[in-house]
């Protein structure tokens, strides 16, 4: 049995429904939307920085930074509720193609470039980061179909976006977010100097763990791509000689 997946798809399920609550009803004692506007670095730094304040939600966004330093990129694989929407893509495809990083090769550095965009953006006062969180955009999603706005722009720009969003995950899993995203960004470059680990004794080089890789991390040597890698774990359960593993360093 695939427990860490299975455990994986249950965590992505359980925020995903958590999120679609929060936006819902924002206000409700039970559950606020603020947590995940606390968990997102993304909005809690460049607001503050924007707006010229101390968010007292920073301090949770700087354990997710600590926890990410350990565990790395956790966050896109097992709670952001975009990522679980892009990954039901999968679950509707019929075969799994080859899903190599030469497919998007240096294009996944774009997405630290949208991140300088939005703290220059957030230097200046902008708010770039409205138009590029993935949470925020979700968030927006979730609204306009949920409140029926008769605003038929706004439905129009926010259904292509999510649209061409989706269709592109039939084509590269989570191309979101390898390419553009800047919280996945900010969660890649931490990873790069997390604890754990992926570590893979006497491959065989059948590239079985490469080709099925949702975000392309693997290289051809059996190496990792560590800021790319979103524990989903499937290449533990994928390698027909299961010798491949995640550990802690010491």
């Amino acid at each position: 049995m695939k427990k860490l997946v299975v455990l994986r798809r249950t965590s992505q399920l359980a925020f995903f429904i958590l999120f679609i609550y929060a936006v819902i009803y924002p206000f409700s004692s039970y559950f606020s939307s603020l947590f995940f506007s606390a968990i997102n670095p993304n909005l809690t730094v460049f607001i503050s920085i924007s707006e010229k304040i101390f968010l007292p939600r920073l301090t949770v966004s700087l354990v997710m930074i600590l926890l990410t330093l350990v565990l790395g990129r956790f966050f896109c694989g097992w709670i952001c509720p975009m990522g679980t929407f892009l990954d039901s893509a999968s679950i509707i495809r019929k075969k799994n193609k080859n899903l190599s990083d030469n497919r998007v090769g240096k294009l996944r550095y774009m997405k630290f470039f949208v991140l300088g965009a939005v703290f220059i953006s957030s230097l200046t006062g902008g708010n770039m980061v409205w138009f590029f969180d993935p949470l925020v955009n979700m968030s927006r999603f979730v609204l306009f179909f949920r409140n029926k706005v008769t605003d038929i722009s706004g439905i129009a720009i926010t259904g292509i976006l999510f649209l061409l969003i989706y269709v592109s995950a039939f084509f590269i899993p989570r191309l979101w977010c390898r390419v553009l995203c800047p919280l996945g960004a900010i969660y890649a470059f931490f990873s790069k100097f997390s604890l754990l680990k992926r570590k893979v004794s006497a491959c065989a080089n059948c590239d079985i763990c490469k080709i099925k890789c949702r975000m392309g991390a693997i290289k051809d040597n059996a190496d990792y791509i560590k800021g790319e890698c979103v524990l989903c774990m499937d290449c533990v359960y994928d390698c027909p000689e299961r010798i491949t593993k995640f550990t802690l360093k010491k």
